[in-house]
């Protein structure tokens, strides 16, 4: 910040009014002294020019310390007895509204309204202050419903985005459980597929052991009767004694034959 403005112009005349009567009000505890500190530290950030960052930043430490201790000194001593106590709580909503527009704080947004609201109260119907007290307040309610409306309007798009993110995960979430419902049926049906082929595998195995095993038997069963009818074949015409089969039974028969008929001959046997 320029020297000019520490040591000359409106800014160091209202930062150092000010200052004095803060001392004041700290000395002597007149409220008028601390509430026209105030009005003097407006006066000065009002007149510092806005590049002076460092030095606007100090007077408004200096306005919020005077604040402070104004808002300490009205809880402390209620000024709803005196008579001039409509004119201090339209001074200090006054000054907290400002102060709520450069810092944006809604406690002193809040504080502000209460102290209008109370200066317009205790104003009796009549008095020339009234109407000013009340555009002050009204226009205090105007910042706030604005606020609010933000607020609401923000809690609203904030509740949409919100409600559109849970929308978009159970999508989501669907999507997923389809397609692993969509996986299990394939496995599924894989497994299935697998199972029959297996099956169809092992009964083809099982068919074909039978036709070889039956095919095996039907040819023992072929060779054993082969065997047998050649057995058989040769009893019948294998030659005993070097004489064949048919001519030996002749000769036993004649044989046989020809001892019955002598015995016929000679007659029973005597004892």
């Amino acid at each position: 910040m320029g020297g000019h403005l520490l040591n000359e112009g409106p800014t160091f005349d209202s930062l150092t009014y000010g200052i004095m009567l803060e001392g004041r009000f700290r000395s002597h505890g007149r409220l008028e002294n601390l509430e026209n500190a105030i009005l003097n530290y407006e006066k000065a950030i009002k007149y510092a020019e806005p590049s002076h960052y460092a030095c606007r930043s100090k007077f408004y430490q200096r306005l919020e310390d005077a604040l402070t201790l104004h808002h300490e000194r009205a809880v402390k001593f209620p000024l709803n007895n005196q008579t001039n106590a409509p004119a201090h709580h339209y001074k200090l909503g006054d000054v907290l509204l400002e102060r709520f527009e450069r810092f944006g704080e809604l406690e002193d947004l809040d504080s502000a309204i209460s102290n209008l609201q109370k200066s317009v109260d205790l104003t009796p119907e009549g008095h020339p202050d009234k109407k000013r007290f009340r555009n002050r307040l009204r226009y205090g309610m105007e910042k706030k419903a604005h606020i609010e409306g933000e607020r609401i309007e923000e809690e609203r798009i904030e509740t949409e985005y919100i409600k559109m993110e849970l929308i978009e995960k159970e999508l989501t979430e669907k999507k997923r459980i389809k397609k692993e419902h969509i996986e299990k049926e394939r496995i599924e049906k894989a497994r299935i597929e697998k199972a029959r082929i297996e099956r169809e595998r092992i009964e083809r195995e099982r068919t074909e052991k039978e036709r070889i095993e039956r095919e095996r038997t039907e040819k023992e069963c072929a060779e054993r009767e082969h065997t047998e009818k050649g057995r058989i074949g040769k009893a019948v015409t294998r030659p005993e004694n070097g004489r064949p089969v048919k001519k030996q039974f002749r000769s036993r028969f004649g044989y046989g034959f020809g001892k019955k008929t002598r015995i016929e001959k000679a007659g029973p046997i005597r004892a």
